[in-house]
Parts: structure tokens; C-alpha cells; sequence
């Protein structure tokens, strides 16, 4: 467990005098982003019965594509991008850095008000998350096509199973004050919630030994840790990440796995997957994209779970466009790889918290690194 026994501990760091009006915007900053979560909102309210409908049409050669309802945005969107735009700062990196964020959280804000209007949706993701570079998506194809799935029998554990392993690799990483749930409202086997400081395993989800193991190493050694290191310094906007963090962040999960042993073929090929899904989504329907995958290999139930992940948002999956963010985590595992270059490196991706790599040159001039 080499990044394991490489983390530094949690202590409070002397960040310097940080101006008031920094501070100030940084803050409400950190309660805006607080106030939602994007994904809580993308995971439909009948996705049960759409995939349900979807394979009973498979099974009968018919194509069919999704329909999805989503759970009402409860939040009023408007006001929170007025909030948003409450302060203007002095030209400085850190000004810089917040003025970028401001601008993310309102991308993310115009994306949650534009659930159900799927051409407004799919433009706001492309905004946020962009779309897989070329030479990103043909390593992916040339992947799939070479690298065939690999099958081991596993023993499987529940969501309760898994659940307790989580709380276990808390104590592990001798992290404190977060929780582990049972949930109904992800569409991931697993996600961290920074905003409730809540790691939630899907309830309706099986485990199998190698994933458990994979999950310690993504979900707690990098989201979770990236959280805790953040928590360190006056900036709170770096417990829930500056503008564009993500890429980095899912390639250090990446890469911590693939560093511990647990970044098999048939994991790089989910990544692969799904960086297709995404740059397939732009032009084609669900149903396309599934048939695509299947053809490239993918089992039929893990096809229709990347390209609903591809097209999540949109109520009408025939619609070209869809969300894009889960091309990051082949991009972002390629741009860690190539930084880092030794342990060093890496810790240097966690020591601020949920930061991207072009940032960690002004942080370390503001800081004195």
C-alpha cells in the first residue's frame, strides 16, 4: 500500500495572512457549493423500470431508448447564482483562483435548472466537464479491442458487507468524523459525499472482493484523504475542490489503484468504456451506444450502466448529448501518470486538498512551498 503508508497526518497548517476579502469570498463560496450536489439530482426516479423495459425490448430485437424522470430541483437556482456573483476581487492568484470557481459553481447551477431541457443540459456539461481529447478516445478503442475481459470467480459481499469494510478503511486511514450509508439515490456502486462528509454505498448493488478492495483505495485514499488535507488550511473551497479539480482527482484514484495492485484489465477497460460512452454521446442515441460497447466486449449489463451514465440528465435518451464527465477518468489517469514520478509527487497532488495539477504552482507560491 504504498500511497497508504505515505499519508501525512491532518494537522492544522499556517497558511499565513489570507485577506479578509478573500476569506470572505471564499466562504460564501464553500456555502454555496454546500447547498447541493449535482449528481444527487442525475440519478432518475424510474431508472429501475427504464432498464427493465430496456432489456425486455433487447430480448425481443426492438431498439429502444430510456425515458427517464428525474426528482424535482428543490433548490432555487436562481437566487443561489445571484449569491454567486455577490463579490468582485482584486486582481491576485488567489482572487484568480476563486473567480474560476465562481464561475463553476454557476455552471453547475444552469445544469441542475436545465434538467429536463436536454440540449441546455448537454451544453452546461460540456462547459463543466468538456469532451475526451482524440488521442484519449483511441487509446480507449485500441484498449477494448486488444485487452478482452478478464472473469475470476469471487466470493460476493451485500451493501451491509461492504458498508462495514468502508468504516473499517476509515479507521485504517485513521480518518474521523465521517459516516458510511446505505443509498437509494446513486447511480455509482459507491460515491463520497463531500458536502455531508458521508461515503455512500448503493443499497441494490452486490460486491465482489476486488471491488471492496478497489474502493478503499479510490473512495477513502484519494476523495476522501484529498478532503481531510484540504481541511488543513483558511481556504474551505479546498475540502470541496477548486474549478476543475476533478479530472485530477479521479486520475489520482486511478492511479492510487493501479499503485496498490488493484487496477486490473477489466477495471482500465470500465474507464475505456466509458470515455467512448461520452465522446459517443454527442452524436448517437443510448441505444447506439450501448450496441457499440456490446460489440467491443463489454457484458450487456455493464454497457447499459456506462451508457446511462453517459446519458444521465437528459429525459429523452434518443437526444444527442448527455453528461460528460466520466471521460475524466481515463484523461485524468494519463495526465497523473505522466506528472508523477515519484511518491513525492503524488503527496504533492494531495497536500492541498481537491486541487487540479495547473494549480499546485500558485499554491505553492502562496503557501511558500
Amino acid at each position: 500500500m504504498l500511497f497508504l503508508s505515505c499519508t501525512r497526518d491532518f494537522e492544522r497548517q499556517n497558511d499565513g495572512d489570507i485577506p479578509q476579502d478573500i476569506l470572505g469570498a471564499d466562504a460564501l463560496l464553500f456555502r454555496i457549493q454546500s447547498q447541493f450536489d449535482l449528481l444527487d439530482y442525475l440519478h432518475p426516479v424510474n431508472y429501475s423500470q427504464e432498464k427493465e423495459t430496456f432489456f425486455e425490448k433487447v430480448r425481443q430485437e426492438t431498439r429502444y431508448n430510456p425515458q427517464f424522470r428525474y426528482r424535482k430541483v428543490d433548490i432555487d437556482c436562481l437566487s443561489l447564482i445571484a449569491r454567486v456573483h455577490t463579490f468582485r476581487l482584486k486582481e491576485s492568484p488567489l482572487a484568480k483562483l476563486l473567480t474560476e470557481k465562481q464561475n463553476e459553481i454557476v455552471t453547475q447551477i444552469n445544469m441542475l435548472k436545465s434538467i429536463g431541457n436536454d440540449g441546455e443540459f448537454s451544453k452546461f456539461s460540456i462547459q463543466l466537464h468538456g469532451l475526451p481529447c482524440g488521442e484519449v478516445v483511441d487509446f480507449a478503442f485500441s484498449y477494448l479491442r486488444h485487452y478482452r475481459l478478464e472473469t475470476k470467480e469471487e466470493k460476493i459481499y451485500s451493501a451491509e458487507d461492504a458498508a462495514n469494510r468502508m468504516r473499517d478503511a476509515l479507521v485504517e486511514y485513521k480518518v474521523d468524523g465521517w459516516k458510511v450509508e446505505l443509498s437509494d439515490r446513486i447511480s455509482a456502486k459507491a460515491k463520497v459525499n463531500n458536502n455531508r462528509r458521508t461515503i455512500e454505498i448503493n443499497k441494490d448493488e452486490t460486491f465482489p472482493e476486488s471491488l471492496l478492495r478497489r474502493l478503499k483505495f479510490h473512495e477513502i485514499g484519494v476523495h476522501v484523504i484529498r478532503y481531510e488535507m484540504g481541511k488543513r488550511f483558511s481556504l474551505k473551497i479546498l475540502t470541496l475542490g477548486l474549478a476543475g479539480y476533478l479530472e485530477t482527482e479521479e486520475g489520482m484514484a486511478a492511479y492510487n489503484e493501479e499503485q496498490n495492485g488493484s487496477l486490473t484489465s477489466s477495471v482500465l477497460r470500465t474507464y475505456c468504456a466509458r470515455a467512448i460512452a461520452v465522446d459517443m454521446s454527442q452524436e448517437n442515441d443510448f441505444y447506439t451506444i450501448y450496441e457499440h460497447l456490446v460489440g467491443l466486449g463489454v457484458p450487456e449489463d455493464n454497457a447499459f450502466v456506462i451508457t446511462f451514465r453517459a446519458k444521465r440528465g437528459l429525459v429523452n435518451t434518443e437526444s444527442h448529448g448527455g453528461f460528460t464527465k466520466d471521460h475524466v477518468y481515463l484523461s485524468g489517469y494519463h495526465k497523473v501518470k505522466q506528472y508523477v514520478k515519484s511518491p513525492e509527487d503524488f503527496l504533492n497532488l494531495l497536500k492541498y486538498g481537491k486541487i487540479a495539477i495547473s494549480h499546485l504552482e500558485t499554491l505553492d507560491t502562496v503557501f511558500g512551498e
